[in-house]
């Protein structure tokens, strides 16, 4: 079951399900994410400052709130940090029922909090991959380095004096994908592609160009320059083919074929539960479309962000002076099942 935080009065939260209606009371709660495996992360604030724990999808507390920062359940554990009467952060990575998995010693410091994978530590300016359960995995080498995506780390070696970058992509044995490569910007992989990017200098002329790739190396678009890509997600993703000149970004399949065609109110956004957030054609008002290009949602919403299974947070254009409760859940349909007076404020927690 999906779970929405819903603001209350004097910044206390609480959970709606996908009807609107409220499974988790409003509670003394200073705010609380999305459920992750089946935790929420939850800020409870009081005289010590803002304390993180974890509740269950009944509103139970599985873990107190005990930690100065949490990110999210990602593979059965998450990264958590305390803070002495010093100031001094320590790390720590916990499993679902709040177990120690590894508390990261001294002089190491967790560079990215959610990973699906390895996990990116830091250590005198270098970043290694380690597992949640403190085996190391590299050497700290890589001048920067990222969570894991798609099986996947992408590490950043060096950057050249034209300010690209040398990466690579490193699997979940310690291993290179491939040697390294110069590419103009930082992309993962998803559903087995990324993006590789490449700058042109000419004089004070400067043009980017993009093209596809799979974990063998191939190119999806070796005889067409995309001037936008984007990651894949449930099967597609956004481009824009400049030598066509239509100003719109259309969307493309794993095999580079077009599955809807370019038009001015695609933005560079990803499909999220079947639906894409499109623009209007002459406003600046927000929609949904869903995989057959159909704008099934009109565009009226002054911001609208991705669908999270059935819901999506839209809101009205708060200037309107005859909207008095401009935040709302809206449903696939695009019925409003959930109204708030104020802004939900989404907490990373870190």
């Amino acid at each position: 079951m999906n779970l929405y935080p819903v603001p209350g009065p004097n910044g206390w939260t609480g959970y709606i399900n996908n009807k609107g209606d409220l499974e988790i009371p409003v509670r003394i709660l200073h705010s609380g994410g999305l459920f992750f495996e089946n935790r929420a992360r939850v800020g409870l604030s009081g005289t010590g400052g803002k304390k993180y724990g974890y509740y269950d999808e009944k509103g139970n507390w599985i873990i107190e709130p005990q930690f100065k920062s949490a990110s999210n359940f990602c593979n059965g554990c998450a990264v958590v940090s305390t803070e002495s009467e010093q100031g001094k952060r320590r790390y720590k990575f916990i499993n679902k029922s709040g177990d120690i998995l590894w508390e990261v010693p001294d002089g190491l410091s967790v560079h990215s909090r959610e990973s699906n994978g390895l996990y990116p530590i830091k250590k005198d300016g270098k970043l290694a991959y380690f597992t949640c359960y403190g085996k190391q995995m590299t050497e700290f080498e890589f001048e920067n380095a990222y969570a894991f995506k798609d099986g996947l780390g992408l590490v950043h070696l060096s950057t050249t004096n034209s300010g690209e970058y040398l990466i690579t992509y490193i699997r979940e044995d310690g291993s290179r994908l491939f040697e390294p490569f110069i590419n103009f910007g930082i992309s993962f992989f998803s559903e087995g592609h990324s993006v590789l990017g490449k700058r042109v200098r000419s004089g004070t002329n400067v043009e980017d160009s993009y093209f596809i790739f799979n974990k063998e190396g191939k190119i999806l678009n070796p005889e067409t320059t995309y001037s936008i890509a984007g990651p894949f997600s449930e099967g597609l993703t956004y481009v824009h083919i400049p030598k066509e000149g239509h100003p719109g970004i259309r969307y493309i399949n794993t095999l580079g074929e077009t599955i809807l065609k370019p038009h001015v109110k695609y933005i560079p956004k990803n499909f999220s539960s079947g639906m894409v957030v499109v623009r209007h054609e002459r406003y600046s008002f927000y929609g949904y479309a869903d995989k057959t290009g159909e704008t099934v949602i009109e565009c009226k919403y002054k911001e609208c962000n991705d669908f999270q299974g059935d819901l999506a947070y839209v809101i009205w254009d708060k200037d309107f002076s005859w909207v008095a409760e401009p935040y709302m859940y809206i449903n696939r349909s695009g019925e409003v099942v959930y109204k708030m007076e104020r802004q939900h404020v989404p907490d990373i927690g870190f």
